[in-house]
């Protein structure tokens, strides 16, 4: 095998492996993607039942009790 024969094998070695590792990205950006989304549906779900609750959102400070009758 001359060099030039050794050179265009290790090319295509090359271009296996990387499109080996093209697919196990891709992979690992589908699990990504799906953690993150289940992160927002679990921080909407969260959100919600504040609201639901209503209790304060992460920052918001906790709402003033007040008596009507000192209002009026």
């Amino acid at each position: 095998m001359n060099d030039y024969e050794m050179m265009n094998q290790r090319v295509n070695l090359i271009r296996e492996q990387l499109a080996f590792f093209n697919l196990k990205k891709e992979i690992i950006d589908l699990f990504i993607k799906e953690v993150n989304d289940e992160l927002l549906d679990t921080l909407r779900q969260i959100a919600q039942e504040k609201v639901r609750r209503n209790l304060p959102l992460e920052g918001e400070s906790s709402p003033v009790p007040c008596d009507i009758d000192l209002l009026l």
